[in-house]
């Protein structure tokens, strides 16, 4: 089947099955929305293009802690508005380029 498919669509394929890692959580754990919040932005911002399936979990949960530790402004700000203004979003670009620099070595 997947041979039969032209480059788009394989990338819209593997960008669903990232998107499918993003939105797994524990049972009876329900994520914080802030976390919700960024996790999704870097899916839908096409962050996780670059990575391998198995590397998706491990880079959300290293994402996650470096948000609380190096920028939680940004986590405070989303957790008290819940919305993504265009400082925050310029916030979260910067964040997620340092983070991908270390991440990926």
């Amino acid at each position: 089947f997947s041979a039969d498919l032209d480059e788009e669509s394989k990338a819209q394929l593997a960008r669903g099955d990232r998107l499918m890692e993003v939105l797994k959580q524990e049972q009876y754990k329900p994520m914080a929305v802030e976390k919700q919040i960024v996790s999704l932005y870097v899916a839908v911002e096409n962050h996780l293009a670059d990575l391998a399936l198995p590397q998706v979990r491990p880079f959300l949960e290293e994402w996650l802690r470096f948000l609380h530790s190096e920028h939680e402004q940004i986590m405070k700000a989303l957790a008290e508005k819940c919305e993504i203004t265009d400082e925050i979003r310029q916030l979260l670009e910067k964040a997620v380029v340092e983070f991908k620099e270390r991440f990926g070595g």
